[in-house]
């Protein structure tokens, strides 16, 4: 699991330790400003996928979780309400 920011870096650290089709997890970017009951409510988005790559089923390599981050959900009601 990786923040989308640091995708690029982790793909190539797969790669050089020559597991090119790890199946990366990629979470919005940043998390650190995240609340409790945020991380909570991005954690229930990933937890189908974790547990697919748990039990061995074929994923892509790379797959972004479906959590849209709260500053970017404010930011579209914003913009909504303004046309």
């Amino acid at each position: 699991m990786i923040s989308k920011a640091f995708a690029l870096h982790a793909r190539h650290a797969a790669k050089n330790l020559q597991i090119d089709e790890l199946p990366l997890l990629i979470t919005p970017h940043p998390v650190n400003h995240l609340t409790p009951e945020q991380l909570r409510e991005m954690a229930q988005a990933a937890y189908p996928t974790v547990v697919k790559q748990l039990i061995g089923k074929e994923l892509e390599a790379d797959t972004h979780i479906a959590y849209v981050l709260p500053s970017v959900r404010r930011d579209a009601k914003t913009k909504s309400e303004t046309r």
